[in-house]
């Protein structure tokens, strides 16, 4: 994919990141917190950024919380960010879905006793094809 002239200069002159969401991120979030659901996020991304990309798509306001790298849990696979996550939502382990999109996110909802893991996104990974509750691509 060929970037447009000017691009990365508008793109670091600007201070924004020019997130471009794989779907309708704020729609479903906005979707899934009218039905009263409660959403969050664990991302291997520092806070700041996270923050920063969620506001400027419009999903900040759908999130009950959020855990980032730089929280200090040990890194994905490890269970430790998604259960601190899910206590900040009010949520058991076996009544929580994770979405995720790869084999890592997987491994974090079998060791935290997640109901279920939805494996989203494009050109998935083979391994989580076929071993997943819900594939979604």
């Amino acid at each position: 994919m060929a970037v447009p002239d000017g691009y990365l200069t508008e793109l670091l002159a600007s201070g924004r990141s020019k997130v471009v969401p794989k779907g309708d991120v704020k729609g479903v979030l906005e979707a899934f917190s009218g039905a009263g659901l409660r959403c969050g996020v664990l991302t291997s991304d520092d806070r700041r950024q996270t923050e920063s990309d969620l506001d400027e798509i419009g999903a900040l306001p759908f999130l009950g919380g959020i855990v980032c790298a730089d929280d200090g849990y040990p890194s994905k696979p490890a269970p430790f960010g998604f259960q601190a996550l899910i206590a900040t939502l009010g949520v058991r382990a076996d009544r929580a879905l994770m979405v995720g999109d790869s084999p890592g996110d997987r491994e974090v909802a079998r060791r935290a006793g997640a109901f279920g893991f939805v494996a989203v996104g494009e050109g998935l990974p083979g391994s989580l094809e076929t071993v997943d509750d819900l594939v979604v691509s």
